[in-house]
C-alpha cells in the first residue's frame, strides 16, 4: 500500500482511467484542484484548476477518459455550477453550466463503456437529476481557444450571445437532454445499460430508491416539442427500501449506493449500519434480496462505495478514515 500526497482539503471524488497505460488515477478536492496521478511512479502528472468562486462537491470521469465533470456547492448567487473539462485540453473548465441546479451537486456519475451512448448525470439536494449528453459537450468544446464556454451567460449578464465559433449556445438545454425529478433531495444516481436502452437509478436522502427510463430524445427534437424536454418515465420505486432489507434479515441504518454488473446484467444495492457493517443486496423487479455481508472492517458509516468491474474489487471509505479493498 502507499499514499498519494498533494491535496490540502477534502477529496470529493476519485476515478481510475481504465483505458490509460500506465494506470492513472483522478482525484478531485475541495482545495479547488483536480489531480491526475501516475500510479506506477506515484507522482502527480497534471493539475486542473477550479474557479475560485466554486467549491467542488462531486466528480466523475467519462468512460473514454476524455472529459470529466465537477459538481459544485451552491454559491453566493444561489447557483450550483457544473464544470466540464477536456482532459487533454486546458487546465481550466471548457464548459460552465449555469442554472443547472439550485442547490449542492452532491454526486455525478457517467455511463460505462457498455452503454449505447455516453452520458453524465448530476444529482442535487434540490431534488433533481440532470442528464448531460457527453457527445454534445465535446461538440461545443473549442480546442484552439483558451477561453471557457459559459452556457446561459457571457459573464457580463448578457444572455444568448455567446459565440462558440459556429453558432451561439443559448442555454443548458444545449447539453442537458433530460431532467428527472425524484421529488426529494438526491444523494446518489447512476446508469444501468440494457442493450440499446439506458436506465437511471436515484437514491434520495429519505432512502427512496427509484428507477427511470432515460429518454432517447435529442435536443433538436426536444426544441420542437416542449412536452418532450421534461420526459420522466418512472419504471419502479422502493419507498421503504430499509424495511424490505429488514424483512430480508438486515437492519440497515442507511443506503450507500448501487452498482451494476454488466456481465451478469444485475443491479446491486449496498447498505450499511452506524457501526460499520456493509451489506450487498440484489435488486430485482419487486424486492431486495440480501446476498452477503462484507467482512467487518469499518467502525463508522461508509461514505464512498466503488465497484471496479475489471478487477472484481469493492472499495469502501468511511467516516472512520479507513479505505478498504475487498475481492468479490
Amino acid at each position: 500500500s502507499f499514499k498519494l500526497h498533494g491535496h490540502s482539503s477534502d477529496v470529493v471524488g476519485i476515478a481510475f482511467d481504465a483505458l490509460s497505460v500506465p494506470l492513472r488515477l483522478w482525484s478531485a478536492s475541495m482545495d479547488k484542484t483536480v489531480r491526475l496521478w501516475d500510479i506506477a511512479s506515484r507522482t502527480c502528472e497534471r493539475i486542473y484548476r477550479v474557479p475560485s468562486h466554486c467549491t467542488p462537491a462531486s466528480f466523475a470521469l467519462s468512460s473514454d477518459g476524455r472529459l470529466f465533470a465537477i459538481g459544485c456547492e451552491k454559491n453566493k448567487h444561489n447557483d450550483a455550477l457544473v464544470l466540464i473539462y477536456a482532459s487533454d485540453y486546458e487546465e481550466e473548465p471548457a464548459i460552465i453550466l449555469e442554472d443547472c441546479h439550485s442547490d449542492d451537486v452532491v454526486h455525478i456519475a457517467a455511463t460505462s463503456t457498455s452503454a449505447s451512448r455516453p452520458l453524465f448525470v448530476t444529482a442535487s439536494t434540490d431534488g433533481l437529476c440532470n442528464i448531460i449528453d457527453i457527445e454534445k459537450c465535446k461538440a461545443w468544446i473549442i480546442m484552439d481557444t483558451s477561453s471557457s464556454i459559459q452556457l446561459g451567460s457571457d459573464g457580463n449578464g448578457n444572455e444568448d450571445i455567446i459565440d462558440n465559433g459556429d453558432e451561439p449556445i443559448k442555454s443548458v438545454d444545449d447539453v442537458v437532454v433530460q431532467t428527472i425529478n425524484p421529488d426529494h433531495s438526491v444523494k446518489r444516481a447512476g446508469f444501468i445499460p440494457q442493450g440499446d436502452d439506458i436506465y437511471l437509478y436515484s437514491l434520495t436522502h429519505d432512502e427512496t430508491l427509484s428507477f427511470w427510463r432515460v429518454s432517447n430524445i435529442n435536443v433538436e427534437a426536444a426544441a420542437e416539442d416542449d412536452n418532450n424536454t421534461e420526459t420522466e418515465d418512472l419504471v419502479c420505486c422502493f419507498l421503504n427500501a430499509r424495511e424490505q432489507l429488514k424483512d430480508a434479515g438486515f437492519e440497515a441504518d442507511y443506503l450507500i449506493d448501487c452498482f451494476h454488473d454488466n456481465e451478469l446484467k444485475r443491479l446491486y444495492l449496498a447498505a450499511g449500519t452506524d457501526n460499520g457493517d456493509v451489506m450487498i443486496a440484489h435488486v430485482s423487479d419487486d424486492k431486495l434480496n440480501v446476498l452477503f455481508l462484507l467482512p467487518k472492517v469499518h467502525v463508522d458509516r461508509v461514505r464512498v462505495f466503488l465497484h471496479t468491474k475489471e478487477s472484481h474489487r469493492i472499495i469502501t471509505a468511511g467516516e472512520d478514515g479507513q479505505l478498504c479493498i475487498f475481492a468479490v
